[in-house]
């Protein structure tokens, strides 16, 4: 055969060129890169201040585009101008069409608005009114109530900010919004509230008892923002236009990038395009935000790994070093999670006891004593295992765990922080190792580190008393176990016990702590066919534990919640009530979107099953990707409902919902390698994972865990400033045994506080009478359920003289003897503060 014709123009257009013409070539597509990566940046990022973190990602898609230029622009002068003219107009229409888009949904625009001013501020407001900011959202996200400048007259409550004195005192804030900003306030009868934004005010009153009111302000954008915004999509949508046109003749003899370049190149790009016309923030568009970078790098990683790291003379020694790697990957593995877990969470030894849910555990272990076993034993029927059918929560396996702890670390909080390091860092390894044999070992520890960037790990690990943690560790077990029954590493036919104890074991420990796990019967049910199918006993014992021991937790809690018909937080458990929440909130983008991409991503599959003659083994994988994937979906609804629509919470509860991410990751990959043809399967997945590998990098340096090390400092230091406060207070009462002691709380939001005190005070050997005193609020000006709910139980209290409080009426026989501890407010009390 004869040299293709178009080979030998473009060998003759680099002759005339030379190397001079190379170098403003080289110059040329860099520049024109950079259109495409400051829209990813602008539109895709969208930080609400200027990143350098997110910059630096943005900059680095700069060599991977002008790659793509560079290697097809030599091929520039054989488009005729009638196909230039097509691609100009086509583009120009496209992106007069994107602004249009973007105009009537600008979540991402927030660059070509500009700064807003908001300032909020109560107008004629009385002592026994009450008023609080629940939330506050923008087109870029929540935003945080630390943002906002006051007086001190706002003070942070269990769910929001809220007015604590009779004042007008405003509330300030400035920032970008986007198109869009949204305000939900709750509020008593008749209280007017001026809702001010940049200068054009308006005033809101209450009209009904605890009404909640959201203010939404549309602000329309600029004449400039337009022009901008259109010259960027035009110059962006240009560059990809002459890039996949050139780049569809891949094919040719004269083609320099594999056939299947192009299109990870076309889905990066339609992926990138319709996050731009999202309007939700990055934290619910992450899992397509990973697909579109992993695409966008897949060029430049076959690059690097075909034709730089393939080439002589280094080629041998890094087959060498990838060999040795390999064969030491298991201690790398545990050299890295113990890196990432001493890291991350390791300056948690220095913690003492914090405030909230560690007064329980001195409920069993005060200073200077511990707990024995028989002890436990005692204590163990008088928790929620000794309740089963009558706790609205049912976690047999979390309290016995806790009360064993009780007896091995006894009251030394950094043994407790110690055994919490440890338990991250066996998850991490039994997720990494889970995750090797399809990803590689490499690529395998970013999925890991990445997912650590998620905050509810900050309290998984720091705090002592959220069940999660032993959950953690049960997961990581349930999934080791899982992997290795359904793609065994050997062949035979020995049943592998190990594997089947991690499966019961992860169970107990998952659904023994959490109610939320029960949902592992599901897979354990798909384990218990396949050891049917390939008769392992091992393999269906393990399937029928794990599926009974979910059915007895589930049937606790069941005859809990049917019997008092609402949930531990006041929530109704009616079928209908939580079904209309689920609607209502997943017409909420923040919530609806990541069900939507997931629920995108399990039916995008079904259209290769319509490819004629799709081999069997090809079909199976579309299916079983499917199968998997239609179960993340399940999960995210369930969470949801679980949680009666306020799903994520960017807290402890977003575990294990939010693996979604990363297993929804390897899912793709692993099923996305075997729908590649054979005779180039083996590059394309190495290239996948180089491209994978560097996007979990960056996205991880991106995120960063600046907020978790400032979470952990924050901590180590309040935990020690508590107990330094919780021993001043006792050894003041302990010198003046019969002087009594009244805490002064004035929000409910001290709820946990008020009983967090009396439990370490009498732990410490406290015996004087403590007082509850309410200042400011009351079951009037509770403003919804959950909140009357705590007021009633603290008015009981405070009245009663229930839980370790006597009556307050017996106050007044002590006299001037006293001592008052004020948790929030300031108020004359009549008795000497502790300080």
């Amino acid at each position: 055969m004869g040299e293709h014709p178009e080979s030998a123009r473009i060998r003759a257009m680099k002759s005339k060129w030379g190397r001079p013409a190379a170098w403003i070539h080289v110059l040329a597509t860099s520049i024109w890169a950079c259109w495409p990566a400051f829209l990813f940046y602008v539109l895709v990022l969208q930080p609400t201040t200027i990143s350098l973190a997110r910059l630096a990602v943005s900059a680095l898609l700069v060599p991977a585009l002008a790659t793509l230029g560079y290697k097809t622009s030599l091929r520039f002068r054989l488009l005729s101008a009638a196909h230039w003219l097509r691609v100009l107009a086509a583009s120009a229409a496209a992106a007069g069409l994107a602004v249009l888009i973007l105009s009537i949904n600008p979540g991402k625009t927030y660059l070509f608005y500009g700064p807003h001013t908001l300032r909020i501020q109560p107008v004629g407001i009385s002592d026994e009114q009450a008023i609080e900011l629940r939330w506050f959202n923008t087109m870029l996200g929540d935003v945080s109530f630390d943002t906002f400048q006051q007086d001190g007259d706002w003070q942070r409550s269990a769910g929001g900010l809220r007015l604590t004195a009779d004042s007008e005192a405003p509330l300030i804030w400035r920032g970008f919004t986007g198109g869009r900003a949204t305000l939900s306030f709750t509020g008593t009868p008749g209280v007017t509230l001026r809702v001010t934004w940049d200068g054009q005010p308006r005033d809101i009153t209450f009209k009904e008892t605890r009404a909640r009111t959201v203010v939404e302000t549309a602000f329309a954008l600029p004449g400039w923002g337009y022009a901008g915004l259109s010259l960027l999509l035009f110059g962006t949508l240009l560059f990809a236009a002459v890039i996949i046109i050139l780049n569809s003749q891949i094919a040719e003899p004269s083609a320099t990038l594999p056939d299947w370049s192009g299109w990870l190149l076309l889905i990066g790009l339609f992926i990138s395009l319709l996050l731009l016309a999202s309007n939700v923030p990055t934290a619910s568009i992450q899992l397509p935000l990973l697909i579109a970078l992993t695409s966008l790098f897949a060029v430049p990683a076959w690059l690097l790994n075909e034709q730089l790291l393939s080439r002589a003379p280094w080629r041998a020694g890094i087959q060498h070093l990838a060999e040795v790697l390999r064969r030491r990957s298991t201690l790398l593995v545990l050299i890295g999670s113990a890196a990432l877990a001493i890291g991350l969470f390791g300056r948690t030894v220095w913690m003492n006891w914090t405030m909230f849910d560690d007064h329980q555990i001195m409920q069993y272990v005060g200073p200077g004593y511990g707990l024995s076993f028989g002890q436990m034993w005692t204590n163990i029927s008088k928790t929620e295992i000794g309740q089963f059918g009558n706790s609205l929560r049912f976690r047999p396996t979390y309290w016995f765990l806790r009360l064993l702890e009780c007896v091995v670390w006894g009251a030394r909080p950094y043994l407790w922080h110690a055994f919490r390091v440890l338990i991250l860092a066996i998850s991490l390894s039994l997720f990494w190792t889970a995750m090797t044999p399809a990803l590689g070992w490499a690529t395998a520890g970013l999925v890991c580190a990445y997912t650590l960037t998620f905050p509810y790990w900050n309290q998984l690990i720091a705090w002592l008393g959220p069940g999660e943690t032993y959950a953690a560790a049960g997961l990581a077990l349930y999934v080791w176990g899982m992997v290795r029954i359904l793609h065994p590493p050997r062949d035979g036919t020995q049943p592998d016990i190990m594997a089947g104890a991690a499966v019961i074991v992860g169970s107990v420990l998952c659904i023994g702590s959490k109610e939320n796990f029960v949902l592992l019967a599901l897979p354990s049910a798909v384990l218990g066919c396949h050891a049917l199918r390939h008769k392992d006993t091992v393999a269906s014992a393990a399937a029928l534990a794990s599926i009974l021991f979910a059915a007895y937790v589930g049937a606790g809690v069941l005859l809990a919640v049917t019997h008092q018909g609402v949930d531990i937080y006041s929530h109704s458990v009616s079928p209908a009530d939580r079904i209309a929440h689920l609607l209502l909130s997943l017409e909420d983008a923040r919530y609806g979107t990541p069900l939507l991409i997931l629920a995108a991503l399990a039916v995008a599959p079904a259209a290769g099953l319509l490819a004629p003659d799709l081999p069997k083994h090809t079909r199976s994988s579309i299916l079983r990707a499917q199968c998997w994937l239609a179960g993340l979906c399940l999960i995210y609804l369930s969470q949801v409902l679980f949680y009666n629509g306020e799903w994520p919470t960017g807290s402890r509860y977003d575990f294990p919902g939010m693996l979604y991410i990363p297993a929804a990751i390897v899912i793709l990959t692993v099923y996305g390698v075997q729908l590649a043809p054979e005779v180039n399967r083996a590059t394309f997945s190495r290239t996948w994972h180089l491209a994978l590998g560097i996007t979990l990098a960056l996205v991880t340096l991106m995120k960063g865990y600046s907020p978790t090390i400032t979470f952990v400092d924050r901590m180590v230091k309040s935990s020690n400033e508590f107990v330094r406060g919780i021993e001043h207070a006792a050894s003041t009462l302990r010198a003046h045994p019969d002087y009594a002691l009244v805490i002064e709380s004035g929000s409910v939001a001290d709820y946990e506080a008020i009983f967090s005190h009396e439990e370490f005070l009498r732990a410490y050997g406290v015996q004087n009478s403590i007082f509850l005193r309410m200042h400011g609020y009351s079951l009037e000006t509770a403003l919804y359920k959950q909140e009357t709910k705590l007021v009633a139980h603290l008015t009981d209290v405070s009245a009663r003289g229930t839980s370790g409080f006597e009556p307050l009426d017996d106050f007044d026989g002590f006299g001037e003897k006293c001592f008052s501890l004020i948790l929030s407010g300031d108020y004359e009390t009549g008795c000497p503060p502790l300080k």
